[in-house]
């Protein structure tokens, strides 16, 4: 199948501010400015002749990229404008709820020059918005994007540590009240509004947790769950465990999980070391834990350098936070023993160095196969039953992904995510590939894209 090629070069070219230009007005007394440090969004004022309701619009052209919800009843509405492309004609449109409108036509600006991946998009999926991180950002930068290689919304952290290997971003992950949280430097938690607000900034100095946070969060109804490590010294090795910090909606500190609970450290040599080599120097990395995610009442943990996945008590209330329910491990030795035995399908068998694992809505497991020893890193999902596991699904890639990496299960097929290859890609169930987006850095690589994860509103 012959695809169509999108190039997106110099996407993050610098050029000069936005320029504001204003529409006709309609009934509504309308002013939007773009802010002072970002470019795609902008400060919006609407002045009512009754008190109403409001909603806003954003188009593209006659294209309505996104609607805001209404505003409350207000005679005056002070709202943020955001969503849309760079270098680009936009309108925004308010409507009251007895009929009153207002527009403001705006171009916005280019991106600044911080910014410096060149993004090549090859191929068309049906795809959602995407958040993800710009892995060639120097301080580090977050970015909603369209599947055409737009960015719609970015956050340029500048500065972020680079604390390691992974790039000075170490996890990143949606909430559900229109935000983002990110960790830098494995010692910073931001919670981001789309709006461009700081909500909660927590740091591992002023003893807002009590250890270093890392690779990834989860924000579920009621927590938040982040990735933690701490350094212990085991017969004279500074070895590094994993555990989770967990997180009330409010951020105070309810519970902590520590695998050093559930077995004994042993020195692992330098496979992962580089990972923490600026926070503990000269360590070893025996469990590099790399995903969490609550299921229900389960808490699935990833621990790469163990080839294990955890399945725990989730409810931090629960006497019981913590403890095993059950452990899969794949192909290669672990010093956990598996509770499942690997069914020798077509498919295949097993995982190796594995990223990113979550739960399909049949009940599945859903894991990022990085498979270290080859031949090709997959997406994959695994049944799990009867003390039994097999495999039920394979998204193959043409080449091995062995540094970070993620799979999101979606309908007809899924996302998924090369971590060193800096691209992501859309394939369907029969691992056909039909759009990818890279990212290339030309000033150097800062480090992986970790995940790009599909965004259905924002």
């Amino acid at each position: 199948m012959k695809h169509a090629r999108i190039l997106l070069l110099s996407l993050f070219a610098c050029g000069p501010s936005a320029v504001e230009t204003t529409g006709p007005l309609q009934d509504v007394e309308l002013t939007c400015t773009v802010q002072a440090n970002n470019v795609l969004r902008y400060d919006c004022s609407a002045v009512l002749d009754n008190p109403s309701p409001l909603t806003v619009s954003i188009w593209e052209g006659r294209t309505l990229l996104r609607r805001q919800p209404a505003f409350d009843v207000s005679l005056n509405h002070s709202f943020v404008a955001y969503g849309m492309p760079p270098e680009a004609g936009i309108q925004i449109s308010v409507e009251s709820d007895d009929g009153h409108t207002g527009l403001v036509a705006v171009q916005t600006g280019p991106l600044p020059d911080t910014f410096t991946a060149d993004v090549r998009v090859t191929g068309a999926a049906s795809l959602p918005y995407l958040l993800t991180l710009d892995p060639c950002a120097d301080g580090g930068a977050l970015l909603v994007m369209d599947p055409k290689g737009r960015v719609h919304w970015y956050e340029h952290l500048g500065d972020a540590v680079f604390s390691g290997a992974g790039g000075p971003i170490d996890a990143f992950a949606l909430t559900d009240r229109g935000s983002v949280l990110v960790v830098t430097g494995k010692s910073r938690l931001r919670e981001l509004t789309f709006q461009g607000d700081v909500r909660t900034d927590l740091s591992l100095e002023n003893g807002d947790f009590p250890r270093y946070l890392h690779h990834d969060l989860h924000w579920s109804d009621d927590y938040l769950y982040a990735l933690n490590a701490e350094v212990h010294d085991i017969d004279g090795t500074q070895i590094v465990v994993d555990g989770v910090t967990v997180f009330d909606r409010d951020f105070a500190v309810v519970a902590e999980f520590d695998l050093l609970d559930h077995g004994a450290p042993q020195a692992s040599g330098a496979l992962f070391s580089a990972y923490w080599a600026t926070v503990f120097p000269n360590s070893e990395d025996w469990s590099h834990g790399n995903s969490v995610r609550r299921e229900g009442d389960s808490l699935l943990l990833s621990f790469r350098a163990l080839d294990a996945i955890f399945d725990v008590v989730a409810d931090p209330l629960d006497p019981n936070f913590g403890e095993v329910n059950s452990i899969l491990t794949g192909t290669d030795p672990s010093p956990f023993a598996s509770d499942f035995t690997w069914v020798d399908g077509p498919l295949g068998q097993g995982f190796a160095g594995q990223h990113h694992v979550s739960m399909a809505a049949d009940g599945t497991l859903v894991v990022f196969d990085n498979s270290e020893v080859g031949p090709v890193s997959s997406g994959i999902r695994v049944a799990l039953g009867g003390g039994q596991a097999e495999l039920v699904q394979r998204w193959d890639f043409n080449r091995m992904c062995p540094v970070q990496g993620a799979v999101f299960p979606m309908e007809g097929g899924a996302l998924l995510t090369c971590g060193d290859g800096r691209f992501a890609t859309w394939m369907d169930d029969d691992s056909i590939q039909s759009w990818r987006m890279t990212f290339e850095c030309p000033d150097g690589v800062q480090g992986p894209l970790s995940r790009v994860v599909p965004l259905f509103s924002f």
